[in-house]
């Protein structure tokens, strides 16, 4: 009995020993978030999925390197969210010569470590419009991640209510972020975080399309563009037109939604669209304008609706956009109603050539044809009665089949 409790004991031991064989040959990883540019839905999609992926393959950190100059509150907020619940060692890094300004700084402050590189600036949560509502409500959510992180609060609170913007090293002699580092490799020795590889997660094709869909000037681009495409579409014969106009248009409303959180812009996106179809009708041109100007209208308020997105660099892109449809949408609008117009009269022109004389061209003979010249054109005629009738002779037209005109000598 003695020996198989020894035995047991062998085998138990054996076992762990093997266990922690096995636990020493894993690759040790950090995986490293590239955050880039505006933070939008693509970018919260892609921390989200890496976050899980990071948790279940048991990765020893997850380092977010953040460059970019704000973006969109909803994504930030999944952002931040999900940094705080993932029960991951997450640490921010603000990258050489970058920036963690607005969004940026909300996801930086709220990683387990916050890092900048020498040089490198956070702050500027200041929200746009600075409505006092939306300030005071932008401050507690700072203060709150100051709170669960353990910095600076007074300083935390500055950035939203003064568009405080501090140095790396002020940052880390006040309390605001953890430390200063040169690139990841020092900030990781520095937190004694040893890894075996550095794994770098870029955006993918999902990521990409949800951030190509989610900006407000792409979602505001195909939507007009998607509007236009669908006229066009319905003035030819194929189908080709309208679904691919129908889908830039669903397109456009998804991301519209994605970046306004409301139906106002994307309704008069589409106002707009609709206004613009009008001067098929009139072709004065002002349709086509005010069209336009319901449209930009809905862009801006897209911006008006977030706070955290930097509308400075973006508004001249915006007028010049505004500009250049405006002149796309009118020419257009022109040479659609010059096609429309012409079609309308082809389509007409039974009852314009009815009545109308002209001259033989060909020789008609019974029941065959011959040409005519009606309206300054060539038709193809043939006679009402099986009778001959010669080049140069007046004729009246009494009837038309298809593209051959019936006609009558006059006499």
């Amino acid at each position: 009995m003695v020996c198989i409790r020894r035995s047991w004991v062998l085998v138990l031991v054996a076992l762990s020993m093997l266990r922690v064989s096995l636990l020493s040959c894993e690759e040790r990883i950090a995986v490293v978030i590239e955050l880039t540019g505006m933070i939008d839905l693509g970018k919260a999609d892609l921390v989200e999925r890496t976050l899980r992926s990071a948790a279940e393959s048991g990765a020893e950190a997850v380092v977010l390197l953040v460059d970019t100059d704000g973006g969109i509150l909803d994504p930030t907020r999944r952002i931040v969210n999900s940094i705080v619940g993932s029960g991951m060692l997450t640490i921010g890094y603000v990258p050489p010569q970058g920036r963690a300004l607005s969004a940026g700084a909300y996801i930086l402050l709220s990683t387990k470590y916050a890092a900048m590189a020498p040089d490198t600036i956070v702050g500027a949560c200041e929200p746009r419009p600075p409505d006092p509502k939306v300030v005071n409500a932008m401050e507690k959510w700072m203060e709150s991640i100051a709170n669960a992180r353990g910095r600076n609060r007074t300083a935390l609170s500055l950035m939203v209510k003064e568009n405080l913007v501090m140095t790396s090293e002020e940052a880390a002699k006040s309390g605001v972020i953890d430390l200063v580092a040169s690139d990841t490799h020092e900030l990781l020795k520095a937190l004694n975080i040893t890894v075996d590889r550095i794994l770098y997660i870029r955006p993918d094709a999902k990521s990409t399309l949800l951030s190509l869909v989610g900006n407000p000037i792409t979602a505001w681009i195909l939507t007009v563009l998607g509007g236009l495409i669908l006229l066009v579409g319905l003035t030819h014969p194929t189908f080709i037109g309208e679904g691919v106009g129908l889908t830039l248009i669903l397109l456009g409303i998804y991301g519209l939604g994605i970046v306004s959180g409301g139906v106002v812009p994307a309704l008069l996106a589409l106002i707009g669209v609709i206004t613009m179809l009008f001067e098929l009708k009139t072709g004065h041109g002002i349709n086509a304008l005010v069209g336009v100007g319901l449209a930009c209208l809905g862009l801006l308020l897209l911006y008006s609706g977030q706070p955290l997105l930097k509308p400075r660099s973006s508004l001249v892109a915006v007028s010049l956009l505004s500009f250049f449809f405006a002149g796309v949408v009118g020419f257009y609008m022109h040479k659609i109603r010059q096609v429309l117009l012409k079609k309308e009269k082809l389509l007409d022109y039974k009852a314009q050539l009815l009545g109308k004389e002209g001259e033989v061209r060909e020789d008609i003979e019974p029941y065959k044809t011959g040409v005519v010249l009606v309206e300054a054109e060539l038709w193809s005629a043939k006679a009402k009665r099986p009778v001959t009738i010669r080049s140069g002779e007046r004729v009246r037209v009494v009837g038309v089949e298809g593209l051959t005109l019936i006609v009558e000598k006059v006499q």
